[in-house]
This record gives C-alpha cells, structure tokens and sequence, in this order.
C-alpha cells in the first residue's frame, strides 16, 4: 500500500503528494557527509540520510549504541593512562606522544578485529595494551562499542534493514575498519542486497 500525504495548493484545494521513499548514502568523514547532505538539499531529495559506515551499524544495531569517536577515545585514554597498570608499557606512560599513540594502536586493533583479551597471554605487549583496552572501556560510555561489537548487534535485527534505510549506496572511499568488520561478518551479502556501491569505490585491476 502506497503512503500518500496531503497538501494544500495555492488555491486551498487538497491535491495528493506521494512521500519519498527513505534512501541511505554512506560517505566518508564530515567534508563528504557535508558535500551529500547539501546535494540533497539542493535537489530536494527528500527521505535520503547520509551517514558513515559506523553510524549505519550503531543505526541497526538500535538502543542507544553509538561507534566510538576519536574525540571521546582520546579523552579516555588520557583518564586512564595515569593510573592505569600497563606492564611492560608503565615506563611510556608519561613520555610526549604517548596518548596519540594508544588512540592510534587501539583503532588498528579494533580495526583488525582482534580480541586483545583472548590474546593476551601470547605476548607482555598485548597483554600490556589489553589492559589499556580495559581502562578504556570502563572510562567510555557503556553505549559506545568497537566495530565488531556493533556489527555482532546489528545482525541480530537484519529484518529491519529495509524499513530503516531503503536502497543503500556507498560513495567515496569509506573507513577501512567498518568495511573489514561489516564484510567479515558477511554483513553486505546478508543485509545490502540492493546495494549500488558507486564508480569511486571501483579499483581497476593491477
């Protein structure tokens, strides 16, 4: 059954409008999101929602769950670093340089889907850093969840894919770590059937 809504031309009559189907368009960064945002605006595409890769998970995933931000993953670890107990990291802790560097180790980890935890007997690095995991985590938002994470929610509710976004395309070159975490878990064949991944995302062969 077709939605149809009401308005009101300059005469005062009734005339019948069908509303816009609801479209999604995954970007890359804020520039991008900005860039789409706008285009749509400009061409009145009304229904379309532009977001990153994270925000389409955290979207499916439902409740209150969010992907963890730079901004909030930097202040963390600057909470944490002090009295956290790191092994054979404790002597770094107060060395310039050291907060970017555990904001970087930590999304590569988290982009790599690795389970510091169950790893962390391998190596006194890794236990060192998992133990950094673990401060982080209890100083973040209990909402806000790894990629992974938000991937293993989102799968739990695949049935409401097409009401919530419609047809998805993704456009420019989108974060690496979603990608590898949506795909891992077989999430484009699963949930984005009718998905239309744009020219830009195309690689020519080597």
């Amino acid at each position: 059954m077709q939605n149809i809504g009401l308005t009101l031309n300059t005469t005062g009559a009734a005339t019948e409008m069908l509303k816009p189907g609801r479209q999604t368009v995954i970007a890359h960064g804020r520039l991008a999101m900005r860039e789409h945002r706008l285009a749509a605006a400009r061409e009145r595409r009304h229904g379309l929602q532009v977001m990153t890769f994270g925000q389409f998970a955290a979207r499916l995933a439902g409740g209150l769950s969010r992907p963890i931000d730079d901004e909030s993953l930097r202040e963390a670890v600057q909470t944490v670093l002090p009295t956290a107990e790191l092994g054979e990291l404790e002597s770094l802790k107060a060395l310039p340089g050291m907060i970017g560097a555990a904001v970087d180790t930590l999304e590569k980890v988290w982009r790599a889907d690795i389970d510091l935890q169950a790893r962390a007997q391998q190596h006194p690095r890794l236990a060192s850093i998992a133990k950094l995991e673990e401060a982080v985590f209890a100083a973040l938002p209990p909402q806000m969840l790894r990629p992974a994470d938000l991937v293993d929610l989102a799968l739990q509710r695949l049935d409401h894919v097409e009401v919530l976004f419609g047809p998805v395309d993704i456009v420019g070159i989108t974060e690496e770590s979603q990608g590898r975490a949506l795909s891992h878990h077989g999430w484009m064949e699963a949930s984005l059937k009718s998905l239309e991944t744009s020219p830009a995302n195309r690689r020519s062969p080597v």
